[in-house]
């Protein structure tokens, strides 16, 4: 149960990171200001948070794939 609980939770995570780069894009700035370093939003950052939210749901659906084969955990 909880590597069910855990694929499905980092699938829904990347997939925010996907799809929802601009909530993510807020926040970074947001600490960034804090920090008193100015960020410019980049076709770079686009493509980490694409990577990243690929690998979050990579791994999600390879847990999920581990608990329906069975194997102990």
């Amino acid at each position: 149960m909880a590597l069910i609980l855990a694929g499905l939770l980092l699938m829904i995570y990347g997939y925010s990171r996907i799809y929802h780069k601009d909530f993510w894009w807020w926040d970074t700035v947001l600490l960034w200001q804090r920090l008193n370093r100015p960020l410019v939003r980049s076709a770079s950052w686009e493509r980490q948070q694409d990577l990243f939210g690929l690998f979050c749901m990579g791994v999600g659906v390879l847990l999920l794939v581990i608990f329906a084969a069975g194997a102990p955990v």
